[in-house]
């Protein structure tokens, strides 16, 4: 079965009776190596991510090598399964991997870090609300013998977990002076006990992986061809150099989705964005073609 025939057989299966793929939309489908597709409102950017998805794994079966999807949301994560259901996948196995960013992040990386460090003690991540109250209870078994008007917050005073060519770490922050200590040592115990956030496991993956950097980056080459980003544009700059370095491999084709008219970090005047798409013809593309309205009314949403 040529790639047309793959692709007009998952568009019977994924697109309404009677539709099928714009010529842009097949264009990101079939497009191979390293790109960007920028693919704003009404584009069908899931819909294309789920296709080309499907036309992977069934290369991939020729190479024993995965394929390796990323979004941002639990949302979207299960909205991509939902949809390769419909395709007869219903379950994704190693060597593939379908998740979020963050988990990414703290499977292949974070959990390593933590029990090099810690052994094989229980290693749990917690959202911010859940740690600042996990961090509340812990705070006040060290704070000092005085009153405070309000309990700290712990993302204020940005704390980092240091860690050390020996393995040995410590915990540094920004808190007031008066609590510091008592501060960073209740991060600490929480770090002892398995509990971490998001921003750690990230911090501790950017540790494990410029400790085995080389190493790391032909293991992930041994076992992904293809990794899809979806929604780049929502990348922080830790998130997007720790990708762009493990995926900096001519064996990996590295494709990134998304919109950067609706990016994240540049909501606020001055903020740039991790993710600036090519503008090299060989290394771009762009839906603009839309379901929903014209091109004309289209050009105008991207920018609202």
């Amino acid at each position: 079965m040529n790639i047309q025939e793959s692709l007009n057989k998952i568009s019977s299966k994924i697109l309404p009776s009677g539709c099928e793929f714009f010529p842009q939309q097949q264009e990101a489908i079939k497009a191979e190596g390293s790109i960007d597709v920028i693919a704003g409102p009404g584009s069908g950017k899931t819909t294309v991510l789920i296709a080309k998805y499907e036309m992977l794994l069934e290369r991939s079966a020729e190479d024993n090598k995965g394929i390796c999807l990323i979004t941002h949301t639990n949302v979207a994560v299960d909205e991509i399964k939902k949809g390769l259901n419909k395709l007869g996948r219903n379950n994704i196995d190693y060597p593939n991997f379908i998740g979020t960013i963050q988990e990414f992040f703290n499977v292949f990386f974070a959990r390593k870090a933590f029990h090099l460090l810690l052994g094989e003690k229980k290693f749990k991540v917690l959202d911010d609300d859940e740690y600042q109250e996990k961090f509340e209870k812990k705070f006040i078994q060290y704070k000092p013998n005085w009153p405070y008007p309000n309990k700290p917050k712990f993302s204020n005073s940005n704390p980092k977990i240091n860690v050390f060519t020996d393995l040995s770490y410590s915990v540094s922050s920004n808190a007031t002076q008066s609590y510091k200590s008592a501060f960073n040592k209740s991060i600490e115990k929480l770090f002892e006990s398995g509990i971490i956030n998001n921003q750690q496991c990230l911090e501790l993956a950017n540790w494990y992986i410029n400790r085995y950097g080389e190493s790391l980056k032909k293991a992930i080459s041994n076992r992904f061809s293809y990794v899809l980003l979806d929604e780049a544009q929502d990348t922080s700059f830790l998130q997007y150099e720790m990708l762009g370095f493990l995926f900096s491999n001519n064996n990996i084709s590295f494709q990134k989705f998304g919109d950067p008219y609706q990016a994240l970090y540049n909501v606020f005047e001055g903020n740039r964005d991790a993710w600036t798409p090519s503008k090299d013809e060989t290394s771009y593309k762009e839906i603009s073609e839309t379901s929903r309205f014209g091109n004309s009314i289209a050009n105008i949403v991207k920018n609202v």
